[in-house]
């Protein structure tokens, strides 16, 4: 627990560098909240020590309902934060405005993947896939493997239950994970009606999103680039 403590000070001690004059600019704002590279989250307040501090909180908790983080400790997330976030002032009029981000290849382990781990496909599962990375991503039993896989061929991932960045979410793959990290539903891209078909279960599903999220399950948007 003293560690943890030691690990938020750090943190929030770092507010006080040159925050007067790190001012990102439109272009890196929008790198950043575009790419679907980074994890980020703002915090405003009139004090620019405590606009850093609600930015940090906030960034902690979104990755922290993450399905690729659900068995990493509030600990852990914190303690790869310290090492990898980093922060920047947004100009705008009134309240300090601080953009806190972090790469998302910088939080999850992906540096001993040498090559996509190939498995058996189930039998049991009859729906049929043309894709092979739909075919391993349907064969997935959790977030961590699905991750893996999405790593393995550079797809790429929204925010967890947002389908922010995307031009065309409806042509996003969603894949939907319960409070466990078990992969339950892979949702192929969107049909007439605004129906999924799941790829694991072979269900037409209307409006899904709104289904699952409302049963208190996790959304994850993929799409290859």
């Amino acid at each position: 627990m003293k560690k943890l403590f030691l690990i938020v000070v750090i943190l929030q001690s770092l507010s006080g560098i040159v925050f007067s004059q790190n001012y990102l600019t439109e272009e890196q704002e929008r790198e950043i909240k575009l790419s679907n590279k980074y994890y980020w989250e703002e915090g405003n307040d009139y004090d620019a020590d405590r606009a850093y501090q609600n930015a940090i909180n906030s960034l902690t908790d979104l990755i922290i309902i993450d399905p690729a983080y659900q068995n990493s400790s509030r600990e852990e997330v914190l303690n790869k934060m310290e090492n990898n976030a980093r922060y920047g002032r947004i100009s705008q009029k009134g309240m300090v405005c601080v953009l806190v981000w972090v790469a998302k290849d910088n939080l999850y382990e992906t540096e001993n993947i040498q090559q996509c781990p190939q498995k058996e496909p189930d039998s049991s599962k009859q729906v049929s896939i043309d894709s092979p990375v739909l075919l391993e991503l349907k064969n997935c039993k959790d977030c961590k493997e699905v991750n893996q896989v999405v790593n393995c061929h550079g797809w790429i991932r929204g925010r967890i239950n947002s389908s922010e960045g995307f031009i065309h979410p409806e042509l996003c793959i969603v894949a939907v994970f319960d409070a466990n990290g078990a992969l339950i539903a892979l949702l192929d891209q969107e049909k007439l009606r605004s129906s999924r078909m799941d790829l694991i279960s072979g269900q037409l599903i209307s409006n899904p999103e709104t289904k699952f999220q409302k049963e208190g399950m996790y959304l994850w948007y993929l799409q290859q680039k």
